[in-house]
């Protein structure tokens, strides 16, 4: 009877051994990917700022352009 006692305590021992593994596995798979989205996040941010401004900036070249041609007519 103490046999399977013993193989008992070992397979639950084991266990709780693989749940530990997978749970710190998990953690760092769900860690990286928050990284990951948090800085696609960010870059895509970046770039609609970036497009406004350079629309921005397009818009007063555009004007400066026309008022100087139209003050040398």
């Amino acid at each position: 009877m103490s046999i399977y006692n013993n193989t008992d305590a070992d397979v639950l021992q084991n266990y709780q051994e693989y749940n530990l593994v997978n749970i710190t596995y998990y953690s760092l798979k769900e860690s990286t990917t928050s990284e990951q989205s948090a800085r696609m996040t960010a870059m895509d941010n970046t770039s609609k700022n970036a497009s406004e401004m350079i629309d921005k900036l397009t818009v007063t070249f555009n004007s400066t352009c026309a008022k100087l041609s139209s003050s040398k007519s």
